[in-house]
């Protein structure tokens, strides 16, 4: 990617960023401190050095030049992936080149004072090189100038510089093994935060998984209506999304002391499913366990764990788990699910899988109250469709035999039928017959007769269908209502009967009130009402 060179501090990264195959933040940060110094130094020296070849000391300048030039040198490696190579450079090249000054000064007096330009690569080795360079270069400096200074005999001269020297190239190598320190702890700390980054990472990309598999199997459980489809196909999406070795699930069988294996997906599965398998649950294992405490049981190792209860079917199962499924604080069954790999369920697993279990615990009950509420409803429509039916046959009994049992149309002509026997549904090209239905019972028939001879299309269909409906419905509000009316009138006259009875007090009047009222209401010509009472023959007297 291109830079942007438009500012001075965007040309100044560019001239100092270093290699892209140095990726230690502390190498970088010494990469480009390396980079900037040399060039700086570079860009300053190379005027002083040409300056004092021409005009002064062609000896010395050209020693400038030399520096000069090994600056550019380690300019050059700071930019490449050998950026600790130019730091080694430097500081050589910048202790050799203060031993010349040294060493080419006659006078002693002036030697002294130039003993400071060994502070240069000291404090370079200090910002460029482990501490350890720093330390043998402190050393190394002093020694050899105190070895001077005793040879040429001028110690005098060199007392006072050589301590500042190794005040100076002493604190430089105690900073040194501080910076480092704490750049080692700095590090450690970096490298720790991002490890538990990572892992936080990782366990809420798991937890993110195991929350959409979650959502995914909830769905599907709250569209079921069958529960052995519905444990089938968990099982198998519990298989399939976590990655495990075998699923399986039991329920409590009513009025039984044990766990019968209802659904099952994974290894030998099949087999499973096919011997019907079941659990006393006096039987001690994993799943017994959790239905007995109603919590979740993990077995890590199942080579070492005396819950786990081997299956010749399932040889590789290194670590188990059960989950209960609980509704309404009552356990009715358990979740198992098994792994190969020994410590395989972690808490957010187990915090999954039992969000799942709970799912689908409230799903079994749920269907159950569905299927339960599905017999009561069909209980309900026998029960009414009965009743309708008996309802009915009375109202037709009732009605006598003067009353028509239907009508008919034809050519305009309305005629009433007489009785059941006489109507007889018409056949033919044409004939739609529609039952009359009220509650789920059929109380008549509506018979049309098309005059083209051809049958109705599917909106004529089913507008008489609506026709036959509405028909059936107000036939039945009629009989309703005729029912209603005589019971109106039955409970009217109780209720005359009643009121005169309770107005007197004779015994001749009540036979003669009851005699008259009797006749009243039966619509009959003639009544009687009399006492009387029958012996045993067996009772003396």
């Amino acid at each position: 990617m291109k830079q942007n060179l438009s500012s001075p501090r965007s040309l100044w990264n560019a001239l100092t960023e270093p290699h892209a195959e140095i990726r230690r933040r502390r190498d970088r940060h010494r990469a480009k401190f390396l980079a900037g110094s040399v060039l700086t130094l570079a860009i300053v020296g190379f005027p002083l050095a040409l300056y004092v070849t021409v005009a002064l000391n062609v000896v010395g300048g050209a020693a400038g030049l030399v520096n000069v030039g090994l600056l550019l040198l380690c300019y050059a490696l700071s930019r490449s992936q050998y950026a600790k190579g130019g730091g080694v450079l430097l500081v050589i090249g910048q202790t050799l080149f203060g031993f010349w000054i040294l060493l080419a000064t006659q006078f002693a007096s002036i030697a002294a004072s130039t003993i400071a330009f060994m502070l240069i690569p000291i404090l370079f080795s200090m910002l460029l090189l482990p501490a350890r360079w720093t330390a043998g270069l402190a050393i190394g400096i002093n020694s050899a100038i105190g070895i001077y200074a005793g040879v040429s005999g001028s110690m005098a001269q060199f007392y006072a510089p050589m301590t500042f020297l190794l005040i100076i190239s002493t604190i430089s190598a105690i900073t040194s093994f501080l910076r480092e320190r704490d750049f080692d702890t700095i590090e450690q700390q970096a490298e720790q935060l991002t490890h538990r980054a990572s892992a936080l990472t990782s366990e809420t990309d798991e937890r993110t998984r195991a929350i959409m598999m979650t959502a995914e199997i909830a769905q599907i459980m709250t569209g079921s209506r069958e529960v052995n489809a519905m444990l089938k196909q968990v099982a198998s999406l519990i298989v399939e999304r976590f990655q495990v070795y075998h699923a399986q699930i039991f329920l409590i069988e009513p009025g039984a002391r044990q766990a019968r294996l209802y659904a099952a997906s994974g290894a030998a599965s099949d087999e499973l499913m096919a011997r019907n398998d079941a659990l006393p649950l006096s039987v001690q294992s994993v799943v017994t366990r959790v239905i007995s405490r109603g919590e979740a049981v993990a077995v890590n190792d199942t080579d070492v764990d005396p819950i786990h209860r081997r299956n010749e079917l399932l040889p590789l199962t290194r670590s188990e788990i059960g989950l209960p499924l609980r509704v309404s604080g009552q356990v009715i069954g358990a979740l198992n699910i098994h792994s190969v790999i020994p410590n395989a369920f972690k808490l957010a697993d187990i915090a999954a899988f039992q969000t799942i279990a709970d799912q689908m615990a409230i799903s079994i009950e749920n269907v159950r109250l569905f299927e339960r509420a599905q017999r009561d409803l069909a209980d309900i429509e026998t029960l009414n469709r009965q009743l309708t039916g008996e309802a009915w046959r009375s109202y037709l009994t009732g009605r006598g035999g003067g009353a028509p049992a239907g009508y008919a149309t034809s050519d305009g002509r309305i005629a009433p039928i007489n009785s059941t026997d006489e109507a007889e549904s018409p056949s033919g090209e044409g004939t739609i017959s529609l039952p009359l239905k009220i509650r789920g019972e059929t109380i008549g028939l509506l018979d049309v007769t098309s005059r083209s001879g051809e049958m109705p299309d599917s909106d004529t269909r089913s507008m008489l269908e609506a026709v036959a409906e509405r028909v059936a419905l107000a036939l039945d509000s009629t009989r309703l209502g005729e029912q209603a009316q005589r019971q109106a009138e039955r409970e009217q006259i109780l209720s005359k009967i009643s009121a005169e009875l309770q107005a007197t007090t004779d015994m001749n009047a009540i036979l003669r009130i009851v005699a008259r009222e009797s006749s009243k209401a039966l619509g009959a010509p003639r009544s009687f009402v009399h006492l009387t009472m029958e012996y045993s023959k067996d009772k003396p007297g």
